[in-house]
């Protein structure tokens, strides 16, 4: 966690090297002055290890300790925008789209089976930030 942003990095048991390469992430904010007791709480469960962003017109918390990027297991819609584009807060948070199979899953199982030029977004690692493991 860093401020407004996050970083997250893939490792292999079959990695040739002890390096993982991580990209940075946005964390966002929480837009809102009202913060509802559900957040709290989440908050709270989550160490704050959480990322905010809008999707369709719906603001999006999403807890970031299981999954990775764009595929995160526990997602939920908090506020909608209403016609003045105001966040209207929702009475009680929905569960938004969780774990998918969407995605080139190809290059996960590359990545599983240690290439490392393979990013988190599943992408080729032209921007990564090198770290020892």
């Amino acid at each position: 966690m860093d401020g407004d942003s996050y970083w997250e990095g893939l490792a292999s048991l079959l990695d040739k090297d002890a390096e993982v390469r991580f990209i940075r992430q946005p964390r966002g904010h929480w837009p809102m002055k009202e913060t509802p007791e559900q957040l709290i709480d989440l908050q709270t469960f989550s160490q704050n290890y959480l990322s905010y962003r809008e999707d369709n017109g719906q603001l999006i918390v999403s807890d970031l300790r299981m999954g990775m990027a764009g595929n995160l297991a526990f997602q939920f819609a908090f506020a909608e925008r209403n016609l003045e584009g105001q966040w209207q807060l929702y009475q009680t948070p929905v569960r938004y789209k969780g774990i998918s199979l969407e995605g080139d899953y190809g290059k996960l199982i590359e990545r599983l089976l240690g290439n490392a030029n393979i990013d988190a977004n599943l992408g080729i690692c032209a921007q990564c930030t090198t770290i020892a493991k």
